[in-house]
Parts: structure tokens; C-alpha cells; sequence
């Protein structure tokens, strides 16, 4: 695998009429260990913090697009496997629950999932329960819990940890559904869109700047 300005491009050797020849193509979506996992998966990998094989915490990972259009792997919490033993019929059962990164389990005994090394997960047992959250911009917010960016102009919520999703447009006191078209006092049209708010004006407002060429219609 090599990367790229552009992305990932998977490197590989092919056959074509006798000769080996080096084939290169493109990959849509997050590479990890070998594997291209869909843009918004969720799956497990073993952990490398060093500990035993047979140890039952593994590592949950996500794949994410950048700002910027990259994919990425992150790496958002703990799964762990249970396996209880029967002495009827069945001889054991296995369970696997995942704990998101610094929030807990949701009944005690509390376990905390903590990264303690780069790329590398553990429990800790603490005393009480974390709710699950998100970590953005060094401010905790509690996945429960929405809440309000008033320069951006829109309400926010948890999707993971060190991810988050607009929820609604908050536009003169009014919270506003993701694609709805509203207008506004100012005479503009409002797009409330899932990224970035979009107006639309028959005239020029003050303290907007316009980006790019003005088409004017011929209507």
C-alpha cells in the first residue's frame, strides 16, 4: 500500500499475457491491517498495548472522512468478550460489549476505557459511572446532551468519541431541521445544510463577503 496526495492507492502484482506487471488502484474507504473497511464502519482489532493474546480487551475502531476528504481509522474505544460457562445443555455462551473511549460501562462493576499507550486500549476500574461523550475542541460534552454553537450557528451532538454531527440550524432563535429551507427577516433564504449553513440573497448583506464569481439572471 502507498499513499498518496490524493489518498490511498494499493500497490499489487498481476498477470497479463504471461508477464508480471505491477497494477495500481484506487481505495475508497479507510486501509487498516490489511483490510478497507466503509467509510462509517465500526469493527474490532487486537490490541497492542502490549498485552497478553489471550487477553479479552480489544480495540474498536471507526473509519472517518477528514475536513480535509481523507479517510481515517480512528481508534474510539473497548470491546471486551464474555464467556459464561452452562452446566445444561449448552456449553458456553459468548457476549461482546464495546465501552466507548474515557466513558464506562453501564453497570457495575465500572470499567473505564482509557488509551493507555498510542494505538493501545485497557479497563481501569474506577468508582462511578461516565457517560459515553465526545471530546471536541479539549470540551467534554456529554453524548446525552446536544449543545449550541452560536457562531456557527448551529446545535451539535455526539457521534462518537472525537466525532460529532449538526443536529439543527440555529438562526434568530429558531432551530431549524437539516435540510429545510427557511426565510429569513433579512429578506434571505436560509438552506440549513448537514455542514455548512447556506443563504441565499437577492442583494448583497453587509458583513458578508462573497466568494467567487456573481451570476446574475437573465430572469
Amino acid at each position: 500500500m502507498k499513499s498518496f496526495e490524493n489518498g490511498k492507492v494499493r500497490v499489487k502484482c498481476g498477470r497479463f499475457d504471461g508477464h508480471v506487471r505491477k497494477v495500481s488502484e484506487a481505495v475508497t474507504g479507510c486501509y487498516f491491517n490489511g483490510t478497507v473497511h466503509k467509510l462509517g464502519e465500526v469493527w474490532t482489532e487486537p490490541n497492542s498495548n502490549g498485552l497478553e493474546e489471550t487477553s479479552a480487551v480489544n480495540k474498536t475502531m471507526f473509519c472517518s472522512k477528514s475536513a480535509e476528504g481523507y479517510f481515517q481509522s480512528k481508534l474510539i474505544g473497548c470491546s471486551r468478550t464474555h464467556i459464561r460457562n452452562y452446566t445444561y445443555g449448552v456449553r458456553f455462551f459468548e457476549t461482546t460489549d464495546r465501552i466507548q473511549l474515557n466513558s464506562t460501562n453501564e453497570v457495575s462493576p465500572y470499567l473505564m476505557c482509557t488509551e493507555d499507550t498510542p494505538g493501545g486500549v485497557q479497563l481501569v476500574n474506577v468508582n462511578e459511572k461516565k457517560e459515553a461523550g465526545c471530546l471536541i475542541d479539549n470540551v467534554w460534552h456529554k453524548g446525552s446532551e446536544p449543545w449550541i454553537d452560536e457562531q456557527r450557528g448551529a446545535v451539535f451532538e455526539c457521534h462518537s468519541y472525537s466525532q460529532y454531527r449538526k443536529k439543527e440550524c440555529l438562526i434568530e432563535n429558531r432551530r431549524i431541521s437539516i435540510d429545510k429551507e427557511v426565510k429569513l427577516s433579512n429578506g434571505c433564504t436560509l438552506l440549513c445544510h448537514p455542514q455548512a449553513n447556506i443563504y441565499k440573497c437577492n442583494t448583497p448583506l453587509i458583513n458578508f463577503e462573497v466568494a467567487g464569481k456573481v451570476q446574475k439572471s437573465n430572469h
